[in-house]
């Protein structure tokens, strides 16, 4: 769960960092994260009140270093998307 909320709201700051979050940012975001249907309400809230500003991303960041500091290959296939 950690690292889900940490991937949601890291992508919701990169979203921010240029000012605005566009529609197009958010069905990208919705386009490459699926989650199961009693998930949405929660992924879209926690991508909501992250994307009010960039502050923190480096938190986010450095939660999912920790978390795939032992698996490179999940690190890279998770950049990739």
């Amino acid at each position: 769960m950690a690292f889900t909320i940490a991937v949601i709201a890291l992508s919701a700051k990169m979203a921010k960092a240029d000012g605005v979050v566009s529609p197009l940012e958010h069905d990208a975001f919705a386009e490459v994260f699926h989650f199961a249907r009693s998930r949405p309400p929660t992924s879209s809230a926690v991508f909501d009140l992250a994307k009010q500003d960039v502050a923190g991303y480096e938190v986010y960041a450095g939660q999912i270093a920790a978390l795939l500091k032992d698996d490179a290959s999940s690190c890279s296939t998770c950049w990739r998307a």
